[in-house]
């Protein structure tokens, strides 16, 4: 078992209370572009949003959450909002969620049907420990698809290892993304106060079920940490 230490810092408890997530470490994990299997899950998802959430995605626990959470943090949802919240408003606009690869594809899936925020990072970029933890004074990060850093906004919620904020709710790190030479994936699912520890704990389950049945990764760590 991977013994790599993750944690909340003291500051988000006391700051965010009821904030956790839960995460996964898997291994052996083949990269590939898409199968019939994940194009189907796809479909399946999009369809069941269109059916029964657009209407009143609103009215969502987990959507109501995550909108509170980022006022909390002093973010505009009208300006960023929670990347779950854009794909299902992609969907809801008629666009299909984007097949990238079967990876981010998986995490874009769960976070549609979980209304949560669903992370996938190549667990080998991630140095040291993992941390939930708030933004530093002048912090910098690189965000996906980019190569000039920019500034993360003070005290927000990120995501940290020994050497460098690698996501935030509203976008992720462009060293830890996922490419066709990932073998080790570190995926997280986050929850507020308003998600109770089962709750995580079954979408892990859920998403554990996807990777084993259709990826042939082994889950070397299951854990929800608050």
């Amino acid at each position: 078992m991977n013994q790599k230490l993750v944690s909340i810092s003291d500051s988000v408890k006391e700051k965010y209370k009821g904030v956790k997530f839960g995460f996964l470490f898997v291994e052996n994990i083949k990269v590939c572009k898409d199968t019939d299997t994940f194009s189907v899950l796809r479909r399946k998802v999009e369809k069941e949003i269109k059916d029964n959430i657009c209407s009143r995605y609103l009215e969502d626990k987990n959507i109501k959450g995550w909108l509170k959470q980022f006022k909390e943090m002093g973010l505009n949802p009208n300006q960023i909002s929670p990347a779950q919240i854009v794909m299902i408003k992609r969907i809801c606009n008629g666009k299909n969620i984007p097949n990238i690869n079967v990876i981010v594809d998986l995490a874009n899936i769960m976070a549609v049907s979980s209304k949560l925020p669903v992370g996938a990072f190549d667990l080998e970029k991630i140095i040291g420990q993992i941390t939930l933890r708030t933004s530093k004074t002048a912090e910098k990060y690189l965000p996906l698809f980019e190569d000039k850093e920019e500034l993360v906004p003070e005290n927000e919620i990120v995501y940290a290892d020994d050497d460098k904020i690698f996501s935030r709710y509203s976008k992720d790190c462009d060293l830890t993304k996922i490419t066709p030479q990932t073998n080790k994936v570190f995926f997280v699912i986050d929850g507020t106060k308003d998600n109770s520890r089962e709750e995580i704990m079954e979408y892990l389950n859920r998403l554990e079920s996807i990777i084993i049945e259709n990826l042939n990764g082994d889950i070397t760590r299951k854990e929800v940490i608050e």
